[in-house]
């Protein structure tokens, strides 16, 4: 009499195995023509016993020993008897090997224990598959049973929503069978040596999770992740990605991207903003520059203060700009006033007028021409802030004397630092693929916005550091640029020995988010009070 529990294994009745081959690898299910019923259990019982004994450190757990079950897949394989009288056996084998297993475990992890030092537990693996094919479970837990590879069967269990074969650390790779897992919703591979993932996962229809974390050599993720047709979640932190494939930000289904503490990631694709709320980026260099782009922490009252202010500004500056071309002596006064600011902010002493003003003609030309704001138009600005130095590098080589930039949680007075000169290059990548979502045709922004991407972009170059020298001046020149580029004024601040100007404007009083904020609320406040004077003084049109 057969098993009702396991007359049909899988819940197909075309599916068999092929026979293991010695020295060759286990035999996965396979479509024939075999009918359902004892043959077909026989032939995955022989594939589990084959894939069990196949383990090359075999050693019996003490543990599982004690409760009677030391070597239940290593007996002998019994030839005699009916053979649905063998399927029921090792069905009933199964069963309670597997209570007990989890028995042992439940008592103080003793089994997990020696699986973490290298003994594979892989009767409880068997075990577990069978149960969870006997009750038609919608979840296999395989977690910590020190697996070099995943038991023969899981691709034919139907009702399989959610595996778990998180801290098998021999794993080293994901199976490709395991895309043949068409109903799985979830896989938890966290801590399983993982060095590569096939493609074919990502073609799984309903797989909305992947947990990849804790793969200290994986390196990169297939191109074939972009076109996950239902992925909501992939976590991949503590790994050691250095790029992401092209395109997961156009993963409709797409809300949560856990890159987390990838030491070598230091860009994203084209079309990824550092703001993207899917985006988790703790412990990389990006979170530092997120942080610093991120938006300010203004209360909604004080945004709407703000924004009527900054409407009455850019009004004032549109009719300012008309009496400017009619007025040179006004033009020239706030052209001073520019150059005044700039030598302000320096922290050298070594800045003339002559040489902001070379900057300033460069970004009239620029917005002449709509030339977009790009990290190489900056470092011309400094380069012309700086005198036009002889030698074709323009970036900083020498380290700074604050620290590292990964000295802490960016975003802090006390974590945010310089970066090393070698880290520029991918932080700067990312300012400018910031800048560009602000330059797209279709980003209209409100003065306010606009206010608030200039100062974010003053704070990121100052904290950054681009340059050896003249980072002040370089970065609030590239600040007028991005106010200007949006039809507002140039930071202008009245002459006035009382206004902290150099305080508000240099590094230690913009690295921090509340420093930050204060910045633009005074810059708002002095600015709104000398376009009235500046209007009052210049002589009406007509």
């Amino acid at each position: 009499m057969t098993s009702p529990l396991l007359t049909a294994p899988f819940g197909a009745s075309v599916l068999s195995f092929m026979p293991p081959e010695r020295g060759g690898t286990i035999a996965a299910p396979r479509q024939a023509a075999t009918s359902p019923g004892a043959p077909l259990l026989q032939a995955w019982y022989e594939a589990l016993q084959a894939w069990c004994e196949a383990d090359p450190a075999r050693q019996p757990s003490q543990g599982l020993a004690a409760e009677g079950f030391r070597g239940l897949f290593s007996v002998r394989r019994n030839r005699g008897g009916a053979r649905d009288e063998r399927a029921e056996a090792f069905a009933g084998r199964c069963r309670e090997f597997a209570m007990a297993a989890d028995r042992v475990l439940d008592r103080g992890g003793a089994a997990f224990g020696a699986a973490q030092g290298g003994t594979e537990l892989r009767e409880v693996a068997a075990g577990r598959l069978l149960l969870a094919h006997d009750v038609g479970a919608p979840t296999l837990d395989l977690h910590g049973l020190g697996l070099t590879d995943l038991p023969p069967g899981l691709e034919a269990l139907g009702t399989l929503e959610r595996l778990d074969i998180s801290w098998n650390a021999g794993l080293g790779a994901l199976p490709e069978r395991l895309a043949h897992c068409r109903g799985v919703r979830a896989i938890d591979a966290r801590h399983c040596g993982i060095t590569e993932v096939p493609p074919q996962i990502f073609s799984l229809p309903r797989l909305e999770t992947l947990d990849l974390s804790d793969n200290a050599e994986l390196r990169s993720l297939p191109a074939e992740a972009a076109r996950a047709p239902a992925l909501r979640t992939l976590r991949a932190s503590q790994c050691q990605l250095d790029h992401l494939p092209a395109g997961l930000e156009r993963i409709a289904t797409l809300e949560r991207l856990e890159i987390a503490h990838n030491p070598r990631l230091q860009e994203l694709p084209a079309g990824w903003r550092l703001d993207d709320p899917r985006l988790r980026l703790e412990g990389t260099p990006l979170e530092a520059i997120a942080g610093l782009l991120r938006h300010l922490p203004l209360t909604p009252r004080q945004r709407g203060t703000l924004a009527e202010h900054m409407d009455t500004i850019a009004r004032a500056w549109s009719l300012l700009q008309a009496r400017m071309r009619a007025e040179p002596r006004l033009s020239d006064q706030v052209g001073q006033l520019r150059a005044r600011l700039s030598l302000t902010v320096r922290t050298d002493g070594m800045g003339t007028q002559e040489a902001c003003e070379d900057a300033h003609q460069a970004i009239a030309d620029w917005l002449d021409d709509g030339d977009p704001v790009t990290t190489a138009r900056i470092l011309e600005l400094g380069w012309r802030i700086n005198f036009r130095p002889a030698g074709a590098g323009l970036l900083r080589t020498q380290e700074c004397p604050d620290g590292l930039f990964d000295a802490g949680p960016a975003g802090t007075d006390a974590g945010v630092g310089r970066p090393s000169p070698g880290a520029l290059p991918p932080l700067l990548a990312a300012v400018e693929s910031w800048l560009s979502a602000g330059d797209a045709p279709d980003a209209a922004l409100d003065p306010l916005s606009a206010l608030e991407r200039a100062v974010l972009l003053y704070r990121a170059l100052v904290v950054l550091s681009p340059l050896n020298k003249g980072n002040e001046p370089t970065a609030l020149a590239a600040m007028d640029w991005a106010l200007q580029q949006h039809g507002l004024p140039p930071v202008l601040l009245p002459d006035d020995p009382a206004l902290p100007a150099a305080v508000l404007f240099r590094f230690s009083g913009i690295a921090s988010p509340d420093a930050a904020a204060e910045l633009l609320q005074e810059t708002v406040r002095h600015m709104d009070a000398l376009m009235a004077r500046l209007l009052a003084q210049a002589p009406a049109e007509g």
